[in-house]
């Protein structure tokens, strides 16, 4: 398996760090195109590297980059909220992106993997968008859907 870390992101780090976030909102914003959904602030075309930032200063939100032997492979955040679910405390995972070339390797497991043994003993918990790949990778690692969400315009 890969040896991953968990590298916090420091504030000189920043711009790397949205950097690659906004390649996971482009992938999302093209991916709700196609499926007819969107007002969604981080998928929209307006949405740029400095709101990112700006949410950087979100107070408990831990922000990593997923690093192997020095290179990023990817990032991911979590932060401490109420399940939608059943209002127990969980750590919600946001931003999770794997750089396209790192993908199908084992680093999306691997992180999700740390991302759980931090928050033990509480449940981790994440959205998928339907029609995302995402979804398939989250079943072969053992998640389980509990939500399921419609929309009628």
């Amino acid at each position: 398996m890969k040896n991953i870390v968990l590298k916090s992101v420091t504030e000189e780090k920043l711009f790397e760090y949205a950097n690659i976030v906004m390649k996971l909102c482009k992938e999302h914003f093209e991916l709700r195109n196609k499926i007819g959904y969107e007002d969604y602030e981080h998928e929209t075309e307006n949405y740029n590297v400095y709101n990112i930032i700006g949410d950087f200063k979100k107070v408990g939100v831990n922000y990593y980059f997923i690093e192997n032997n020095n290179n990023i492979v990817g990032t991911i955040a979590s932060y401490e909220r109420n399940s939608e679910i059943n209002n127990e405390p969980i750590i919600y995972v946001d931003s999770f992106y794997i750089l396209p070339e790192y993908r199908k390797m084992g680093y999306g497991e691997k992180a999700i993997e740390e991302v759980r043994k931090k928050a033990y003993p509480k449940k981790v918990e994440l959205h998928c968008l339907y029609g995302n790949e995402a979804e398939l990778f989250y079943d072969k690692i053992g998640g389980k859907k509990v939500k399921i969400v419609y929309s009628f315009e």
